[in-house]
């Protein structure tokens, strides 16, 4: 193979090689992010919506729970209850249910039919859907279950309705605790489906609904319509839910797209949740990457390719010298020399050539001696000159070839975007492209100048030592730099990647210098500052306005508190002064508003804690946190001084934190060991640390902290509720509290830039971890 061809091919793997190794990784990276941004997306859609689904059950719980107490309703059901043939009476009550309590509750809640039914046989005595009077309910379980407690049925697909029902039943007992009937009201499911359906963002394929155990769809798909519980689905997703996992996956939904999905199992509903999204929605950022990159490969290689074509003639060039002064030579013209003052071995072979001609020319002492040697060595020239003939032909052809691809290259790197110049190791000049010529108008190539940057002086340390071409002849490596160069009446920027050109023994020959005017980037650099300025005038405006929404808060927690503490001031009053004018259960009455007064006024005090310690200067000191944990242990063992616990510590345990937010974080993972084993004859709990992963940032471990207790413990399927401000896995009779402390905990974790998790089992314990960032 030829000497250009090689030369092109090396330029080509030169520049085609990093490149797709940096494209590739590029694109790898970039299709990582996405896919987890997305799977943790997904999986926050599916925590939120089934926060959203409890919550919209409990409130309709609550609503039918406070129908079927009112006085009137319990006696209205006992007179339906008592009179099994209607007469006035019977017929009275109905219509007094119905109309004034059953019928009104429908317009403020979510149910589409309230009934009552008889606590024997489960006849439906009174609806709002009059079809459904007289008929028998006595084996739904909605019926069976309702007569001792409240129930939820899941949804299922009625019969008598021709459409998808959610019942919820509840007891109606007298004072005595006797069943008088069984109240019961069927959830209108489209606001169910609205829930589920509703959208958290722009997305134009994101999609969530329930499935139930059957493979039946529970709410509407967003691309379906009369789905639920009429179409089943049997997809990889589906299939995982209802198989009781929580998780993510690749597959292909209902209408048989690739999507990305989460899927999460609801026990308490006997169902699973999906949250899914088109896999080409998701992955079309990284498919206009992979275009950018291979857009990038192409240009580069074109340019490599042009470059080895550049260099291939520049080498070719002594060659042709060569040729010229044989054929000088061979004529006779023994004055002629070749003067090639390479290095390399075409130099040599020219020098010899001149070492040839003048031999020649010392060795002639006569003339017949003279044309003897010239007849000799014509006739050694024309049989020379007649094997040269042809070659030199062929050379011409090659030669003509080389000076038409010449001027193609040339003419491809004068009218290219970029400056390419080459440099030789003195820091010489010896050629540029147009651009070039365009931005350094005063340099002549022809008298090989000293380069533009080195100010005409021989190249010295002190002044080259910036330079990144200077650099590149130095270490044989590729350099970058960015400059400021004035060009008329303006500030020009130029960004300047210099790379080394050698030889086969790997001696550097040149450095091929390549310039790109980044004006135009640094100008929007500029208004990107700007922007990043604005950004910061709107940040202290954003803190006016906490500052005016803090104290808004403290406003309104004033006065919240203060109609609470008349409710609770005059519940005691009543209590006190009118004790022999209540029954038993106006007492009971009273102790709850009194005790519900109370716990309000306390959600109050424990909303303002949490929102002081996310709003709070943070004060960064160093913190003896075993010191600490040891005054509160103290300070819990004095409030109740009979308990045997053991409290175990770390000793010489430093942090570096905000002391008093971090005290608060440790009261509350040390108080709640301590309440969580007081139903424990003993208790054991323990603070400590121990070495997680290896920092990619500094090369060294991370500290993780822990508290442990063996107490109550909890289940790990409700893990995710633990931080949730007002989310309890206990009822306030088991262990009191407002749910607020480890919300509390979380945000001052998060403040000082770590993260907070748990595990536990139940009547095993807990254990509750946290690092912090710095």
């Amino acid at each position: 193979m030829k000497l250009a061809p090689k030369l092109t091919i090396l330029f080509l793997l030169l520049a085609i090689v990093p490149t797709a190794i940096v494209g590739y990784f590029a694109y790898e990276n970039g299709r990582r992010t996405i896919v987890q941004e997305t799977i943790d997306h997904l999986i926050s859609i599916n925590l939120f919506k089934n926060n959203e689904l409890k919550r919209w059950i409990e409130d309709n719980k609550s609503s039918i729970e406070e129908l079927a107490q009112r006085p009137l309703v319990r006696h209205y059901a006992a007179v339906l209850t008592k009179h099994d043939t209607p007469d006035l009476a019977y017929h009275r009550a109905k219509v007094s249910i119905v109309e004034e309590h059953l019928k009104p509750r429908l317009k403020y809640g979510d149910f589409f039919e309230l009934f009552l039914m008889c606590p024997r046989h489960g006849l439906i005595s009174a609806s709002t859907d009059e079809r459904q009077e007289g008929k028998y309910r006595d084996f739904h379980p909605y019926f069976i279950e309702g007569k001792s407690h409240t129930y939820v049925q899941g949804i299922y697909y009625s019969r008598v309705l021709e459409q998808p029902a959610m019942t919820i039943s509840t007891p109606i007992k007298d004072k005595q605790g006797n069943l008088l009937g069984v109240l019961a009201g069927r959830l209108d499911l489209g606001e169910l489906s609205k829930i589920i359906a509703l959208q958290t963002g722009k997305s134009p394929t994101e999609d969530t609904y329930l499935v139930n155990t059957f493979n039946f769809f529970v709410t509407e798909p967003r691309f379906g319509h009369d789905y639920a519980l009429k179409k089943a689905t049997r997809t990889e997703g589906v299939e995982a839910g209802l198989s009781g996992r929580d998780g993510t996956g690749f597959y292909k939904d209902y209408r048989r797209l690739p999507v990305m999905g989460a899927y999460k199992w609801l026990p308490e509903f006997n169902m699973c949740i999906i949250t899914e999204i088109d896999q080409a929605e998701a992955f079309a950022p990284i498919v206009r990457l992979a275009w950018v990159i291979a857009g990038i490969a192409s240009a580069i290689s074109i340019a490599a390719a042009l470059l080895g074509l550049f260099f291939a003639r520049t080498i070719t060039r002594p060659v042709q010298q060569l040729a010229a002064g044989a054929e000088e030579i061979s004529g006779g013209n023994l004055e002629y020399r070749v003067g090639t003052a390479s290095k390399d071995e075409i130099g040599g072979l020219s020098r010899a050539f001149d070492r040839m001609a003048e031999s020649l020319k010392a060795t002639m002492v006569s003339r017949d001696e003279l044309e003897q040697h010239v007849r000799d060595r014509t006739a050694q020239l024309e049989a020379t000159n007649k094997e040269l003939e042809s070659e030199i032909a062929v050379r011409k052809q090659v030669e003509e070839a080389l000076r038409e691809s010449e001027e193609k290259f040339r003419s491809l790197v004068d009218n290219i975007g970029a400056g390419i110049s080459l440099i030789s190791p003195n820091m010489e000049i010896l050629s540029m492209n147009n651009p070039m010529k365009t931005w350094f108008p005063n340099i002549d190539v022809s008298k090989k100048p000293i380069c533009y940057r080195a100010f005409n002086n021989p190249p010295r340390e002190d002044v080259c030592s910036y330079c990144p071409t200077y650099k590149t002849l130095k270490d044989g490596k590729i350099h970058e730099s960015i400059t400021d160069t004035p060009v008329g009446c303006e500030i020009k920027n130029y960004r300047i990647i210099s790379t080394p050109l050698k030889d086969k023994d790997g001696k550097i020959i040149a450095a091929i210098e390549m310039v790109d005017d980044i004006t135009e980037l640094k100008r929007a650099e500029e208004k990107i500052k700007k922007l990043n300025q604005d950004l910061m005038r709107r940040a202290v405006e954003l803190e006016a306005i906490n500052k005016e929404l803090e104290a808004f808060s403290y406003s309104v927690s004033h006065d919240l508190r203060a109609p609470l503490r008349g409710i609770d001031g005059f519940s005691q009053v009543l209590l006190e002064d009118y004790t022999h004018k209540l029954d038993e259960q106006g007492k009971d009455y009273l102790q709850r508003v009194r005790a519900a007064s109370q716990r309000m006024s306390q959600l109050i005090d424990d909303l303002l804690k949490l929102s002081h310690v996310t709003r709070g200067e943070m004060r960064w000191e160093e913190i003896d946190l075993s010191r600490l944990v040891q005054t509160i242990a103290a300070e819990l063992k004095k409030t109740q001084p009979k308990r045997e616990v053991e409290f175990v510590t770390s000793k010489g345990v430093v942090v570096n934190g905000d002391a008093q937010l971090l005290r608060v974080v440790m009261e509350n993972l040390l108080g709640n060991a301590w309440k969580f084993t007081g139903k424990h004859a003993t208790g054991r709990i323990e603070f400590g640390v121990m070495e997680g992963d290896r920092q990619e940032a500094t090369g060294k471990r991370q500290r993780i902290f822990y508290v442990h207790d063996d107490g109550a413990g909890f289940d790990m399927a409700y893990v995710e509720k633990l931080f949730v401000p007002f989310q309890r896995l206990h009822t306030p009779t088991e262990f009191p509290g407002t749910g607020i402390g480890l919300a509390t905990v979380q945000r001052i974790i998060h403040r000082h830039g770590g993260r907070v998790w748990a595990e536990g089992e139940v009547e095993k314990g807990a254990t509750f971890y946290f690092t912090l960032g710095r």
